[in-house]
């Protein structure tokens, strides 16, 4: 550290803040940390730069604390020694470590949550998606077999259905038929028995005119035999009669 260093002790984190601002505000210098003690809570407040800027600075940091009740000692070293620097500067880095060590674990912190967090939901996701699918598929599967069960319901009404309407129509044809066939029956049988019974008529009719025409034609042969006779008979009268004549 080739520039002068300030320091400005106080009483307080409060008032050295308050003290810090107004030093910065005050010369052209470079606030390198507050620095807090073990015990009673006192504050170091570090300035560096040009010797002309860090005196300037401490001073007004000595009147705010000052003014304040705050001081605790104040100092000015124009050419801090080498180890004096290589303290200030790892102290500095080794807060610049721990800082970065501090912020590098608050971001692993934040990343590994993130990245929790990021798995947790994307499982939830995941999750939600495969129940989300094997409701769809369990729905799918449902729908499709009571489809399936509508259908083969249906397709065996259907069959129940047409098999009793063949068997109706087969009843029925065969009601008919035999209607049909019985009524032909009686039709033929009907017509046979008017046949027969008009054909007894007829050899009935004809037995009775021949019985009647029996006698007329024995009395007509009768008839005819004694008119063959009487002419002889005449003729033999005639003779007998010129003989005695």
């Amino acid at each position: 550290m080739k520039k002068s260093l300030g320091l400005v002790e106080v009483a307080g984190l409060c008032a050295a803040v308050y003290t810090a601002d107004a030093m910065v505000k005050a010369a052209n210098v470079e606030l390198v940390a507050l620095e807090r003690a073990r015990g009673n809570g006192w504050t170091t407040v570090k300035v560096v730069g040009d010797v002309g800027a860090v005196k300037a600075a401490v001073n007004v940091g000595v009147q705010v604390a000052s003014s304040n009740g705050k001081l605790i000692t104040s100092r000015v070293i124009a050419r801090p020694a080498n180890e004096v620097d290589r303290a200030f500067v790892e102290a500095d880095q080794q807060k610049e470590q721990e800082a970065a060590a501090k912020k590098a674990a608050e971001k692993a912190a934040i990343e590994k949550a993130a990245a929790e967090k990021a798995a947790a939901e994307k499982a939830a996701a995941e999750k939600a998606a495969a129940e989300k699918a094997a409701a769809e598929k369990a729905a799918a599967e449902k729908a499709a077999a009571e489809k399936a069960a509508a259908e083969k319901a249906a397709a065996e009404k259907a069959a129940a259905e047409k098999a009793a309407a063949e068997k109706a129509a087969a009843e029925k044809a065969a009601a008919e038929k035999l209607a049909a066939e019985k009524a032909a029956a009686e039709k033929l049988a009907a017509e046979k028995a008017v046949k027969e019974q008009a054909n007894e008529e007829k050899s009935g009719s004809q037995a009775a005119g021949a019985a009647k025409a029996e006698p007329k034609a024995h009395a007509q042969s009768k008839t005819a035999s004694k008119a063959a006779v009487l002419p002889k008979n005449n003729t033999a009268t005639r003779r007998t009669k010129k003989k005695k004549s």
